[in-house]
Parts: structure tokens; sequence; C-alpha cells
């Protein structure tokens, strides 16, 4: 089976185009998070700036489905694409307008999430926490330069395709680009059926996951403790024994 990665802007049908590939019969992975009990969310904390690790952290999830949309892949592409040369990828495109309202209906106030921040801090320098203080006019201006550099890094090879959402014919068109059944393209409404990780499932299981990390961690953190007062103690007994051999070889002179 082939495989596909799903490089348009989050907010642009991700899930809409989840579904026509699942309908296609290709095993399917939305925003991978949590996958498996394994929150790999988590584990790209501190390297949302760097795309090859993020390729290497999820790689087992990239290997296991044949297809994976929304964040982060449409902000790691180019390493994807260099550690799947076979893959065929895929951009749908929303226009600009549309995308910055349904972005800021999406993110509100709230901080970004990692994979969030993998996408917007590749284009944009500062880094922001929160997308209240990034004017619209440098969203649309981000809308157009991932489109342009989709374009740019691509360079009319064969194995991109890049269509509109509102083309009556996105279905046809795309399932000739992956040489499948023509299908219709579903129009997914996410707001229409609750999603795990937006509920209280996801937010225990980000919560367990988390937990685990931290109890790892601190269990490395303590095996280091008993090594060092292992070691601490038995250097501290050398030189009491020494030191009361000395006073001892002194007394009985």
């Amino acid at each position: 089976m082939q495989k596909v990665f799903v490089v348009s802007l989050h907010r642009s049908a991700t899930q809409s185009t989840d579904l026509f590939l699942r309908n296609a019969g290709l095993s399917t992975c939305h925003y991978p998070s949590i996958v498996d009990g394994i929150c790999y969310e988590l584990r790209c904390v501190g390297w949302e700036t760097a795309p090859q690790k993020i390729v290497e952290v999820l790689r087992r999830v990239f290997d296991t489905f044949d297809a994976v949309s929304d964040l982060p892949t449409a902000a790691i592409y180019e390493d994807l694409d260099a550690t799947y040369p076979n893959a065929k990828f895929i951009a749908v495109y929303r226009s600009p307008a549309d995308w910055v309202r349904s972005v800021r209906q999406h993110t509100r106030s709230r901080n970004l999430n990692i994979y969030e921040r993998v996408l917007y801090w590749r284009y944009l320098a500062n880094a922001p926490m929160t997308l209240d203080d990034v004017p619209d006019d440098i969203l649309l201006n981000l809308h157009q330069l991932h489109h342009e550099s989709l374009f740019n890094y691509f360079n009319n090879r064969q194995n991109f395709f890049s269509v509109d959402v509102m083309d009556p014919n996105i279905g046809e068109k795309l399932s000739s680009f992956l040489e499948i059944p023509a299908q219709a393209f579903p129009r997914f409404d996410y707001k229409m059926i609750p999603k795990a990780r937006h509920g209280p499932e996801y937010f225990r299981e980000l919560g367990k996951s988390f937990v685990e990390e931290i109890a790892k961690r601190d269990l490395a953190i303590a095996q280091l403790r008993q090594e060092y007062d292992a070691t601490y103690r038995f250097s501290l007994a050398r030189i009491q024994n020494k030191v009361r051999r000395i006073i001892g070889s002194r007394g009985s002179r």
C-alpha cells in the first residue's frame, strides 16, 4: 500500500481528507497525538523547531499507517519526503480569509499546543505561545508562504498534488492522483461528532502519559541517587576505617 502524507494547513479539511483516504482502503491516522497509549505529542516538547527529530520521534506512527494527516505533517514535509522517498503528498487549499477565521475560532486565546507550535514556529520567528498577538495579515502571509513553499519544494514533481477544497471535482482529482477508483470527497464537520482528543478521555490519556514520563524520569533520578549514595557510603567507610587505623596505630606507640 502506498504512503500518503496530507500536508495541508490544519483547519483545511484535514479530517475530510482523512475520511476520504480511509474510504479508499488506506489505514489512516489523523493528528497523531496519542497512538496506542503513547503520547507522541509530549515527546516532541523541546523539538518544535527540529523537524528531523520530530520525524524520528513519530517514525513508528509513520511506519504503521498508510496515511497521516493534520499537524505536524504540514510543517515537516521535507524530512518526510527524505525519509519516505516513494510517498505521495496532498495539500488541500482553503481560502486564506476562511482559514484565518477558522484558526481564530479554533485556538481562541489559549496557548498553542505542541504540534501547533511546530507549524507556527516554522514560519514565525518570534515563536508565539498564542495567536492573540499575531495580526491577521501575518497569518494571511503564513498561509500564502506555506503553499508557495510546497510548490517551490516539490517543483512539479509527480508525488505532490494540490487542490482547492471548493473544487467540485476534488474527489475525482484526488482519486486520479492516488490511482484509486473514483470516489466522492466527504464534507466532514468535526463539530458534529465528539472528538476524543478534545474530550475527557484525551486529557486522561494525556495526563496518564505525562505522569508516566515524569515517573520514568524520577525513577532514573532515584537510581542515580542510590548509586551515588552507595558510592559515597563506600568511600566514606573506607576513609573512616583508614582514619581509625591511623589513630589506632598512633595510640599504640
